[in-house]
Order: structure tokens, then sequence, then C-alpha cells
């Protein structure tokens, strides 16, 4: 085996070593929790050993790293993965500008297929007929079992606009559909005039400059009307803890709004310490399954503190902060690195948000949440 090979495989056992650390040894197979870490460098040496010498053909070292960087990461949750360098580029264009996309939000779990749980009003894959809960097999010829959720998402949207190529899995067919890329949004936020409201705030990212932006061109319009406020959190996945922050500061003030808490137990506190500019308007906020991260996050603060009443459906529970780490390769490794709560015992990681008035059936459109929201508004 040439010398190159063999550092390269080397580079393997070490790094998969060093992440196996980590972890309590009982999840290698063939291993029990009382194997020490000796056993665990045995199995990977004879894991290696076994691919290298009775492999039908030379394994390739870089296909090779990136399966065990893929699955060691992959299996941890839904946001923690294993980016390619080609990854890693989308990931971080994604963070500063809001690309050509096709409007759908996905989930997905280890080794699972991504099911839709967001579909943008009007957006291309609406227009196509895309639906909630429709299972995704295949991105762009790419199949999609091994993917992470993230990677998954990421392969939607792109810097060019050219078309998406997708299959459906639906009762046991493949249905291949090519969708065009628009920009599904300019803004981090839309504002729509609603007669008997003080209007429809969509928020698609609460990322800088979101809160700004509202503050300075949407507040005082607000104010003027003095009437209940809609918060359309449906699909909004992106985004930040620190804008979260702001974004809730609007509508109340609290020292303590809940914590990130990492693996070790340490918390990080959340407040809101300004005084806010909506004290006194009525909230309404819409949500779905794809409400996630600093948006879900939001939601569940302002129903804790009787500021909103939550209209639509279960959120995913999926309330974490990722940490990015760059590798030598140019590729990288996305962890969740701490996970928010309301308190001690008001868990949203894992268990979601459930609305306090629910959508029934799976139409989740604009009209169907303005409807019962209307519903509400005449009988208070």
């Amino acid at each position: 085996m040439k010398r190159k090979t063999v550092r390269i495989l080397l580079l393997i056992v070490l790094a998969v070593t060093s992440l196996s650390f980590l972890f309590e040894s009982h999840i290698l197979p063939g291993l029990t929790a009382q194997k020490s870490v000796k056993g665990v460098l045995w199995f990977i040496q004879e894991t290696i050993r076994i691919i290298k010498d009775d492999y039908i053909e030379q394994a390739n070292p870089s296909q090779t790293m990136n399966g065990a960087y893929r699955g060691l990461v992959g299996s941890l949750d839904e946001f923690s993965s294993y980016l390619s360098p080609e990854m890693v580029s989308k990931y971080k264009q994604s963070r500063k500008s809001a690309p050509f996309g096709v409007g759908l939000v996905l989930y997905k779990k280890f080794r699972t297929f991504p099911v839709v749980i967001g579909v943008f009003d009007n957006s291309p894959a609406a227009q196509k007929g895309i639906r909630i809960g429709d299972t995704i097999s295949s991105l762009d010829g790419q199949s999609t079992l091994l993917m992470s959720m993230v990677e998954a998402n990421l392969l939607l949207r792109d810097n060019d606009g050219s078309p998406l190529k997708l299959k459906l899995l639906r009762a046991s067919t493949n249905k291949e559909v090519t969708i065009e890329r628009t920009k599904i949004y300019d803004s981090p936020f839309i504002y729509t005039e609603i007669p008997e409201t003080s209007g429809l705030l969509t928020i698609h990212s609460l990322s800088p400059p979101c809160v700004e932006e509202i503050a300075a061109s949407i507040l005082p319009r607000v104010k003027a009307k003095n009437l209940p406020l809609i918060l359309d959190l449906r699909n909004c996945h992106d985004g930040d803890y620190e804008e979260m922050q702001r974004f809730t500061n609007l509508f109340l003030r609290a020292s303590n709004i809940g914590f990130l808490e990492s693996r070790t137990g340490k918390k990080e506190i959340l407040s809101c310490p300004d005084s806010p500019k909506l004290a006194n308007i009525p909230l309404f906020i819409w949500t779905n399954q794809a409400t996630m991260g600093p948006a879900e996050a939001a939601a569940a603060v302002l129903k804790e503190q009787s500021r909103a009443t939550i209209i639509g459906f279960r959120t995913s529970g999926l309330t974490a902060q990722q940490k990015f780490i760059r590798l030598e390769d140019g590729s990288g490794i996305l962890l969740t690195a701490a996970v928010f709560n309301l308190g001690a015992k008001k868990k949203i990681w894992g268990e979601g948000l459930e609305p306090d008035v629910k959508i029934e059936g799976m139409d989740q459109s604009q009209n169907t949440y303005l409807q019962k929201t209307q519903g509400l508004l005449v009988h208070n």
C-alpha cells in the first residue's frame, strides 16, 4: 500500500478514536460499557485492518474518512452534521445572504429520507404541488438517505438560481420533479396590512439586521394602529439567539427568558433588558413544524410570558445552538453545543411547543391561518 494511503488511513483511525472519547463506549457494535479505551482503539484498528487486507478492492481513503465523519456526527441529532468543502461553502453563503431556493423546509433523522414539513406560500415548490408530508428520495441526482438534515436543506438552495431536480417518494413510487429556484425573500421579514389588526409580520430569518429594520420601518405603523399584531413564524428556521433576544425584547422586558445549556450543565441566561416598544400590543403567533431554532424559542418565550396566543401546529423541539468546526481539508463539522429551555422543568428541546389554538387538517396556507386568527379576533 502506498505511503500516502497508509498515512491517510492512520488519520482515519486517529480521527475516529478521538471522536469516540466523546461517547460512551457501548455505542460501538461489539463492545460493552465496561470495555476500556484500549478496547475501543483495538476495535477501530481491527476494522481498518480488515478493510485494508480483506476488502475486495483498495478502499478510497478520502471516501473512508468522509464516511467515518458522516456516520459519527450525523447520528448525534438532527442539527449536527459533517459538511464536505462544497457544503461548507453553501453553509457559509446561506448565513450571509438569502440565496435562491424552492420554498421548502425539510426534516430528517439519521438514515431516513427527509420529509417536507414546510412549504412557503406561492413558492415554486407550492406551485409544483409539493405537499406537507412528502418524502424526498433524491436531490439533484444525489440520494438523500445518508445526508444530514442540514445538508438536505442546504441542497435546496443555490446562488445562481439553477433548477432543482428532486424525486418524490409517494405510495412506493418515485416521481421526478424539476423546480425553478427563485429568491424566496429579499428581506428577513415582510409586513402586510390586515384589516382590524396592526398587520401581519412574517419573519423569514431571525438574523441581523431583522430587528433593526423592523424597529425602523414597522414599529411606528404598529404603534399608530394599537391593534393586535400577527407574527408569522411558519417555516422560520434560520437565525441566532442574540437576534431572538432583541426580537422578543420588542414585546416584553425580563431579566430571564430562559437559558442555553451545554452538555456540562453550564447555563447561559438569556434576557430582554430594555424597555419594550410594543409592550401592550396583543400578539398572535403562527407556528408549524418548520418553526425551529431561535424562532421556536421566541414563540415559546412569548407564550410563557403570557404575551401571545399561539396558532397552528406543534413545533419540532429543535431549539439548539450550533458550533462550526473547520477541518484542514476545507470540510467542517457542525455540532449542537447547547439547547434552549424555558426553565429546569420546561423543556423545549426534543418536546416542541404546543399551540393554544390548533389548525385542523394539513392545510398550512396563509388563508387558513388568517381565517382562524380572524375568528379569534371576533370572539375577543
